[in-house]
């Protein structure tokens, strides 16, 4: 009977499993067929129209079952880790009062947090690794073999076209879980502005076949994260969150203020034209593009560059740009931390300050301070 029973699950998985494939299959050329009839003539040349139909696809996809692992990950590990982490055996007795209540719900949130952007940092750097990008600090190889954009050089597979379409659809899922799932702070509107920056980013670069820089842009920016929510998970469950909090603003710093600016930025805020034969001084290797000679104005709207390459770049730089703006906010806010905790020894984020909890907490962090002075 059990030998039967299991013969039938396995069967009936794996005729779903076709099924979903053709159904996958289905969706990924009525995709191509509208995408076919939107995008311009010559994006057609450098990108197939059913590679950029399958990218949605499977973006969608991911976004999909992220509203799913999120509430399974939530009941069967994040919730029981908060009662064996932060509750005392009284307290798992009984009903969790508000301040409890308020706590969990932001240990879900971390936990979660930390479970995708540790997943993401360990798949990026394991894309970066087997891509065939050879570490330059000047990042000019960043776009090896790029002539125009889109790239003409072959698109990515395995790894680095996986990490791409897993974040992009995390993307997805991110802006309405923002808007709907988890808690509002002070910082809303900056990071529904970040969310729509970052997926417009990891979209177009995929579409741009720019994914060599794309992915150290995901890496820097997920180790962040990382540091982040394990430093508020030590702070929820009730432990030191100096150490972890030291380490979360050392990588902050190096990621998002040094790194991030003085080398991805700056590769395709400046090498790209060097790289592209856009100068009157092109890199060595280059090959001239049919759509612009050596020198081209980069501004002269009359000329084929301009739609080639031109257009592309400032969408890029803007967006660049805009995220490094929304660093140096969050930093200004992580320095405030910082300095509620050396002055008052109170850790709590700033963002949070309109919670009841986190006001009582504050309250009673600057009586104490008071009192020792």
């Amino acid at each position: 009977m059990l030998a039967a029973a299991t013969s039938w699950l396995v069967l009936g998985a794996t005729t779903h499993a076709v099924r979903v494939h053709q159904f996958a299959e289905l969706c990924i050329q009525w995709a191509a067929a509208g995408i076919d009839s939107l995008v311009p003539q010559w994006f057609g040349e450098y990108i197939e129209i059913v590679e950029l139909g399958r990218m949605f696809v499977l973006t969608f996809l991911c976004a999909a079952a992220f509203f799913v692992l999120r509430p399974t990950m939530t009941y069967l590990v994040f919730r029981p880790l908060f009662s064996i982490m932060c509750l005392t055996a009284d307290e798992r007795k009984r009903k969790l009062d508000a301040e409890r209540t308020e706590l969990q719900l932001k240990w879900e949130e971390s936990c979660w947090k930390f479970f995708v952007y540790l997943s993401f940092s360990v798949g990026a750097w394991l894309a970066f690794k087997d891509s065939d990008y050879a570490w330059d600090w000047s990042t000019k190889e960043f776009w090896k073999g790029c002539y125009a954009l889109p790239c003409q050089r072959a698109r990515p597979t395995g790894s680095l076209a996986a990490i791409y379409n897993v974040e992009c659809g995390f993307y997805f899922y991110a802006i309405p879980s923002l808007m709907f799932l988890e808690m509002r702070r002070k910082d809303y509107s900056v990071m529904m502005t970040h969310h729509f920056c970052t997926l417009g980013l990891i979209l177009f670069s995929h579409i741009a076949n720019v994914q060599q820089v794309g992915v150290v842009i995901m890496f820097c920016h997920d180790v962040c994260d990382v540091a982040m929510e394990l430093a508020k998970l030590q702070k929820y469950r009730g432990g030191p969150p100096v150490p972890l909090f030291v380490v979360f603003i050392v990588v902050w710093v190096l990621a998002r203020l040094v790194y991030y600016p003085l080398f991805p930025v700056y590769s395709v805020l400046f090498v790209t034209h060097r790289a592209l034969g856009l100068t009157e001084t092109p890199y060595p290797g280059w090959r001239q593009s049919e759509h612009w000679t050596v020198g081209s104005h980069l501004f002269d709207i009359t000329k084929p560059h301009f739609l080639h390459f031109t257009a592309t770049w400032l969408f890029f730089s803007a967006l660049l740009l805009a995220l490094q703006v929304m660093h140096v906010y969050w930093s200004w806010l992580i320095f405030r931390i910082a300095y509620n905790q050396i002055m008052y020894g109170d850790a709590d984020d700033v963002r949070e300050e309109g919670d009841a909890v986190a006001k009582r907490r504050k309250q009673k962090a600057h009586a104490e301070g008071k009192k020792t002075r």
